[in-house]
């Protein structure tokens, strides 16, 4: 049985994933989650990430330190989406912040990519901040490297800055559920 078989009997509604090569022969995985009838969440870290490596080497796991460069790579990103045809439904700015930088730092990336998506692309929809847990309460230590970005932090930059995401967004890895 073909996958695309395999992917259409189980009717998947919701589809995220990262790094949707625009050059995959036949679309690659874009067209077949397309294809599915899912709603497609993008997850923009690994493509700048790939690009950062080679191109932008000393912040390619910070992008709060080139935010310039962040902002135009994350612009043109979009725009060749746009171009290949291959827009998702939402685009998910960063997957798991790590607390090596500081909450400043990382929301300073949320509103980086936020307004570049934005210009690029102004029906966009915008997710964020795929935090790996529901981490709801503050460190309260906004500019202090260790500590995670939570809920609450991403909400009150939300509601200080007027950038209103379409979804907020968290993961659980299974270590909260008890045993059955």
């Amino acid at each position: 049985v073909h996958v695309a078989q395999l992917v259409q009997a189980l009717h998947p509604r919701q589809w995220r994933f990262g790094e949707a090569g625009l050059t995959a022969p036949g679309g690659g995985v874009f067209a077949l989650a397309r294809q599915s009838g899912a709603q497609i969440s993008l997850d923009l870290t690994a493509d700048w990430k790939d690009w950062a490596y080679t191109e932008d080497r000393p912040y390619w796991q910070t992008p709060y330190g080139d935010l310039s460069t962040y902002y135009s790579f994350i612009y043109s990103d979009v725009k060749q989406r746009m171009a290949a045809d291959e827009v998702p439904d939402y685009f998910d700015v960063w997957n798991e912040p790590s607390s090596d930088g500081t909450v400043d730092q990382w929301l300073s990336v949320y509103g980086t990519a936020y307004q570049a998506i934005k210009a690029a692309d102004p029906a966009a929809q915008v997710v964020g901040p795929s935090i790996p847990s529901f981490l709801v309460t503050s460190g309260g230590h906004p500019d202090t490297p260790g500590y995670q970005l939570s809920l609450s932090d991403f909400l009150n930059w939300e509601m200080e800055t007027g950038d209103r995401f379409a979804a907020i967004t968290w993961h659980e890895d299974g270590t909260t559920v008890g045993p059955s």
